[in-house]
């Protein structure tokens, strides 16, 4: 009898949910990149074509940004970084208009209007005022989180703890001080999946392979001028419909300079909740916090002034955590000590005065020492992950050419690396088929809930690699702002999982009970094919109302790779071949915002947005139908001498007869199609005073082509 798994289309609704939120943390409807827009007029109140509109600050390496007045008045400067700024209007025949200290956070579109009057070129009239706080063009809700806020904040000094800070932001656990800084905390937004999240680096995304794009990555917070948290009404040149964090990169500048950070913490400033009624009930330990200490340095400066810049930090992070009930044979606590430690380096380059080029490097080797729980042998049976044997990087390079004033050319390449181990500790894991790969067997008692000379499950080594190649043209006036690019992702997933023995024996209060014997070596490679985005958008002003409308085309296609596993203890020699176009899947997905200033003052506006988002996805779904996946199956153990150690003649039969071969009972339904979600949202944002806003935002979400599992004992 063979057995099948359908996979049906089923919608769900999930319900709506209302934020009012008054903060200092310069809440904004963001586009995709920072810059300044506005209208400028005479003295009657006329529009004024052909005015030259210049943006200059020092963190821009070129120094001067410029743009020109259309026939409207309107202008339009993008693809600005984050700093202090002074915008100037020049026309021949009239005064020149200044403004001055103008902060432009990440991600914010600043609305400057000018009135120039009839004067002398040489004559300048500077206004230093407010920074705006208000994006009246933009319909996507975002948090900018500046440097300054950045250092201020309590937190673990990563992106994940900083995402608890925002409106609607779910966490899938509680960084405290840095306390789970050694694995990733993920993020849900208004009801999205957390594999919808979506890491950049200035602008390119970074997302891993593993766990469906879910962020696996670590990063030095010293590396950021700004961090960006997109919630809502994300454009399309994005997939994902869940938090898009956008970091915002130091560059270095005309002057060296750095920074140096340094905090900690020891157990012994921790308070302990381990009751004598709980020591009574066997709790004889609890979890805490035994160290962390972070050390964070970063240097940039000039190479070249003008021309070449650079920058680099230094970041290592340790934490050191007892286990609850985990000790030594000697008495000792378990600890389960770890660090990461991150080096990395940027370069940009003024190539010419329209041609910048950047590249990065970021390597952060990881290290666990003892990976466990509780009552389990630190000495034998916990994992160990070897920093030379746990590569992560990031890299990327990117090239920006603004080839008129407002025509401007990105192209640009990422890779994303996480391979890692969870191996035996040193002197454990033996050679296979060798007399001590038989004998050195993992064991866990089932009453006692032990475990003890050697891992009970698997090790395992993971590898998954991903690049993205990315490219988009934008072409800027006054009144619009279109956008259209490409974005291909692609990636090698390979999962390998051995164990000494090919099984674990289990006991029942020390007394030989069965075993659990497993299909290894078995070793699982996936293939994303394309993961392919072409997208079109256009931000189009009129009078007071912008409209920001766009579409997604996506592609995405996966393979499972032809196998070939050499036969272990309980398992034949197994071959299956290659399964191209698992899955191939074609979507559309439109994206619509209105925004519209209230009183035409740039300081209150009312949002609209409608936006589908695919699910994210890499290489799960090919995973899950993988023929060659991990088995086990439990069987009787007698021990028949004595020597604890199960032999082949010891053990029972399996009633198990597919076991140790190719998984073919799961299969999808043919006409399996990608899950999506359709978000809504309304909202309004006002400045209350300068430098603060008050926004209120309703949302609702619906998930569908969500899937289940029937028809299990199909025959």
């Amino acid at each position: 009898m063979g057995s099948a798994t359908m996979m049906r289309r089923y919608p769900r609704i999930r319900p709506f949910g209302l934020a009012l939120i008054g903060t200092l943390l310069l809440p904004v409807w963001a586009s995709a990149q920072s810059g300044f827009s506005g209208i400028v007029r005479d003295t009657s109140g006329a529009v004024m074509p052909g005015v030259t509109v210049e943006a200059a600050s020092p963190v821009l390496i070129e120094k001067v940004r410029t743009a020109v007045s259309d026939d409207q008045g309107r202008y339009a400067i993008v693809d600005l970084r984050p700093g202090t700024y002074s915008v100037t209007f020049t026309l021949p025949g009239f005064s020149t208009f200044k403004r001055d200290g103008v902060e432009l956070p990440a991600n914010f579109t600043a609305t400057i209007n000018a009135e120039l009057r009839v004067g002398a070129l040489e004559e300048t009239v500077t206004v230093t005022g407010a920074s705006p706080v208000v994006d009246v063009k933009s319909t996507q809700k975002t948090t900018v989180l500046s440097r300054d806020l950045l250092d201020s904040i309590p937190t673990g000094r990563n992106y994940a703890g900083l995402a608890s800070l925002m409106p609607g932001v779910r966490m899938s656990n509680t960084d405290v001080g840095g306390n789970q800084q050694m694995e990733q905390i993920y993020m849900t937004v208004h009801g999205s999946r957390q594999t919808d999240t979506t890491l950049q680096v200035d602008g390119m995304s970074l997302n891993s392979l593993m766990n469906d794009g879910q962020v696996q990555a670590y990063y030095s917070d010293a590396a950021n001028a700004e961090m960006s948290y997109q919630t809502s009404g994300v454009g399309a040149d994005v997939s994902g419909g869940g938090v898009r964090i956008n970091m915002i990169p130091k560059e270095g500048g005309n002057r060296l300079s750095g920074s140096a950070f340094i905090g900690g913490t020891r157990g012994s400033w921790q308070g302990d909740n381990v009751t004598d009624e709980l020591r009574a009930r066997g709790l004889q330990q609890g979890s805490k916090v035994d160290l962390i200490t972070d050390f964070n340095a970063a240097l940039g400066g000039p190479v070249k002034r003008d021309a070449l810049w650079f920058f680099g930090t230094w970041r290592r992070i340790a934490t050191n955590s007892i286990i609850a009930n985990n000790f030594y044979k000697d008495g000792r606590p378990g600890i389960e000590d770890q660090w990461i430690q991150n080096q990395m380096v940027r370069l940009t380059w003024q190539v010419s005065p329209r041609n910048k080029f950047t590249i990065y490097h970021d390597r952060y080797p990881k290290f666990k020492g003892h990976e466990m729980g509780a009552l389990t042998d630190p000495d034998t049976a916990a994992r160990r992950r070897d920093n030379h044997n746990a590569l992560y990087y990031t890299g990327q390079a990117k090239w920006t050419s603004t080839l008129t004033s407002r025509l401007l050319l990105e192209a640009g390449f990422s890779t994303n690396n996480e391979y890692y181990t969870g191996k035996y500790q040193p002197g454990v894991e033996k050679a296979r088929g060798t007399p001590e790969w038989y004998t050195t067997i993992g064991k866990n008692d089932l009453v006692l809930l032990t475990n003890y000379d050697g891992v009970v499950t698997p090790s395992n080594g993971t590898d998954p690699k991903k690049w993205v190649a990315s490219t988009s043209v934008s072409y800027v006036t006054g009144t619009h702002a279109f956008k259209t690019g490409v974005q291909w992702g692609f990636g090698d997933y390979v999962i390998d999982r051995d164990i000494n023995g090919d099984l674990v024996q289990l006991y029942r209060s020390g007394l030989p009970d069965s075993v659990r014997v497993y299909n290894t070596p078995i070793r699982s490679h996936e293939f994303l094919n394309a993961d392919l985005g072409v997208f079109a958008q256009d931000s189009w002003t009129l009078n007071r109302l912008t409209l920001n409308a766009g579409v997604r085309f996506e592609y995405f296609n996966g393979k499972i790779e032809a196998q070939d596993i050499d036969a272990g203890r309980f398992a034949p020699n197994r071959h299956f071949d290659e399964v191209p176009n698992f899955p191939r899947w074609s979507d559309v997905a439109p994206r619509l915002g209105v925004a519209y200033d209230l009183f035409g003052n740039a300081k209150t506006a009312l949002k609209a947005t409608f936006s589908k988002y695919m699910a994210g996805q890499t290489l799960g779904f090919a995973q899950r139908y993988n023929p060659l996946q991990l088995q086990s199956d439990t069987r009787r153990w007698t021990d028949l001498n004595n020597d604890n150690v199960a032999q082949d003649n010891e053990i029972g039969p399996s009633n198990n007869r597919s076991f140790g071969l190719p998984v073919l009972s799961l299969r999808p339904d043919a006409d399996i199609n990608r899950e999506y979600d359709l978000e809504y949202s309304a909202g309004v944002q006002h400045e209350l005073v300068t430098g603060v806003s008050l926004s209120g935002s309703w949302y609702r979400r619906g998930t569908y082509n969500m899937r289940r599992t029937e028809n299990t004992l199909f025959n």
